[in-house]
């Protein structure tokens, strides 16, 4: 049972209070506007008990912002949001669309410095945080006494003759709770074994 407000409450005793349960907490598809953040969606999470945070389906649902009471809980660059088309793969291109953030998911084939490898000419942190989710989907729902919202979606990073990974991304909350969960799961849909490095950033 969720406790807000100091005050534990049961589902039947929360739902005759509020008209709706996104009065106090939910998983909302919302859109930015203006500069370089215009038309990025984005899912804010509100649990009712002061934290809330962005997931951003076009950034590979990372986390870009995370506050509990209004208090920030992450860093965030000059940047802020930026929509993944700007994203300059090439050089340092990657600093001029990392937003910070709680979470930023570098990979899926290669994370760290800029560098040469087998020929190929690497950027910053791989492509992963500039790769649009596919599949997303954002909800919430009662399980018993707990109601739970969620973000979900699949990460595709692949190329002819190359590799072809799928990250499939679940962000959850709980009503009352100050905690968040983050479930990735990896799977090789390629013919062949590719190099494979993730970092949470």
């Amino acid at each position: 049972m969720p406790v807000l407000f100091g005050k534990t409450y049961s589902k039947d005793e929360l739902l005759a209070r509020v008209g709706d349960i996104s009065q106090i907490a939910g998983a909302q598809l919302i859109r930015l506007s203006g500069g370089m953040a215009d038309g990025v969606e984005a899912i804010d999470f509100r649990t009712g008990s002061g934290l809330h945070f962005r997931a951003v389906p076009g950034r590979g649902l990372d986390i870009t912002l995370a506050e509990h009471n209004g208090r920030s809980l992450a860093w965030r660059s000059a940047a802020g949001e930026v929509t993944p088309a700007l994203y300059e793969e090439h050089g340092l291109g990657w600093l001029r669309s990392f937003p910070g953030g709680l979470v930023t998911t570098c990979g899926l084939t290669y994370a760290g410095g800029r560098c040469e490898d087998q020929g190929e000419a690497l950027g910053i942190h791989g492509r992963f945080s500039n790769t649009p989710a596919s599949n997303v989907w954002a909800d919430g729902e009662w399980e018993g006494e707990k109601y739970r919202m969620w973000a979900a979606g699949k990460i595709r990073e692949s190329r002819l003759f190359g590799e072809n990974l799928v990250l499939k991304r679940m962000i959850s909350a709980v009503l009352g709770e100050n905690k968040l969960w983050i479930d990735d799961v990896i799977t090789n849909e390629g013919p062949r074994r590719p190099p494979h490095l993730i970092r949470y950033h």
